[in-house]
């Protein structure tokens, strides 16, 4: 590396994607795993128009599609980003993971919250029918 600060910076060289070592691409994981994020999407679609054949299933049945179709085209987006060698495709994959991730955190916030909410009304239940057996 040249120690002058106003040198161009070094090109990338073109890095093989499977090799997996120290000079692989970053995404290369992802890459690697493209195949199982898009069929991950596929089924997650499927299970949201399954679940939206019920009528409380419309309700939350559109939460899985939505996630489906963020997998699916993040899968794709991988795929076709790597072939092209277009970091843009790169960096919208990651991004429709990255909603995808925080799609799935705030649910499992809200279902912690719920078993939360559960287990006290248990709790209560089981002193409360204490209460009732002692008198």
């Amino acid at each position: 590396m040249s120690s002058n600060p106003y040198s161009a910076p070094l090109q990338p060289q073109k890095q093989d994607i499977g090799t997996g070592g120290p000079a692989a691409h970053p995404m290369s994981p992802l890459y690697n795993s493209a195949g199982w994020i898009t069929f991950l999407g596929w089924v997650m679609i499927i299970q949201g128009i399954l679940a939206c054949l019920t009528i409380i299933g419309i309700v939350f049945g559109w939460l899985p599609i939505w996630m489906g179709i963020l997998l699916k085209g993040a899968g794709e987006k991988l795929k076709s980003g790597f072939a092209t060698s277009n970091n843009g495709e790169l960096y919208e994959s990651s991004r429709s993971l990255a909603n995808y991730f925080t799609i799935m955190a705030i649910l499992t916030i809200i279902g912690l919250a719920f078993w939360l909410l559960y287990m006290l009304f248990i709790i209560m239940m089981i002193l409360g029918s204490g209460f009732a057996f002692m008198q």
